[in-house]
C-alpha cells in the first residue's frame, strides 16, 4: 500500500496559524494563504485582516481611524493593508535611475480630493493632511480656529468636505509679522488619538483630538 504524504498543516490548530500571521507583513500573510487550501480558508477572516491593517498603519505610520473598518469586506481589507507594499512595487518598476529621464510614464492618481477655498479659507490657512489620506487639520489664523476636516475614505472622496471638530484657540501674536508668517502645526498620531500643537511667535497651545 502506498504511503500518503500528510502536510504538517493538518496537525497545527488555525488559532495558531491566526497567531503566526499577526507577526507577519501584509504581504507574507498573502504568501502564506497562497501554500494550501487550508491556509487560505483558515486566513481569509476579518480578525485576521483587520489586525494586519493595524500593523500596516503602526509600521508605516498611517493614521488607522482614515478606514472605516467596520464597513470594509475582507477583501476591501486586504487591499488596504497591503496597499503600501503594492505602491511601493510600483513605484519600483516604474523608476529610473536617469532622474531626467522624459520617457517615464506619469501615474495618475486613483482618485482626487478637491478641496474648496470657501470652506478652508485657504488665504488664511495652514494645513495639515493626517497620514492616511482622510482627515485634514486646518489652522485658520485669521479666525483664530482650528478645525478637523473628514475628506472621505481612500478611493471614496466625499462631495464636499466635513467639518467633524472645531476649536477657538485665541491666539495671540507678538507682532504683525508673526501674523503673516501665520501658524505652525505639528500633529502626532497615537493609535486612535490626535495630538495637535499650535505655535507662532510665543505663544504654543496644544490640543487632543479623540477619533472613533
Amino acid at each position: 500500500m502506498p504511503i500518503q504524504a500528510r502536510s504538517a498543516t493538518f496537525d497545527i490548530p488555525s488559532d495558531i496559524w491566526i497567531e503566526v500571521a499577526a507577526l507577519l507583513d501584509p504581504p507574507d500573510v498573502l504568501a502564506l494563504q497562497t501554500t494550501c487550501r487550508i491556509l487560505r480558508d483558515g486566513l481569509d477572516q476579518r480578525a485576521v485582516w483587520v489586525r494586519a491593517l493595524r500593523l500596516m498603519c503602526c509600521r508605516n505610520a498611517v493614521f488607522y481611524p482614515s478606514y472605516p473598518v467596520e464597513d470594509m469586506s475582507t477583501t476591501q481589507l486586504q487591499r488596504a493593508a497591503t496597499a503600501p507594499y503594492r505602491f511601493d512595487k510600483l513605484t519600483q518598476r516604474h523608476a529610473s535611475l536617469n532622474g531626467h529621464d522624459i520617457n517615464l510614464p506619469v501615474l495618475e492618481p486613483a482618485s482626487k480630493i478637491i478641496v474648496p477655498q470657501s470652506v478652508l479659507d485657504a488665504s488664511h490657512c495652514t494645513m495639515f493632511l493626517v497620514p492616511g489620506g482622510r482627515f485634514l487639520v486646518a489652522m485658520n489664523a485669521r479666525l483664530r480656529m482650528l478645525s478637523l476636516w473628514d475628506l472621505g475614505p481612500s478611493g471614496q472622496p466625499l462631495p464636499e468636505p466635513v467639518r467633524l471638530a472645531e476649536v477657538d484657540v485665541r491666539l495671540r501674536y507678538d507682532n504683525m509679522g508673526a501674523f503673516m508668517m501665520g501658524v505652525r502645526l505639528v500633529v502626532c498620531m497615537n493609535r486612535d488619538l490626535l495630538r495637535i500643537g499650535i505655535t507662532t511667535g510665543k505663544t504654543t497651545i496644544a490640543c487632543v483630538i479623540f477619533m472613533h
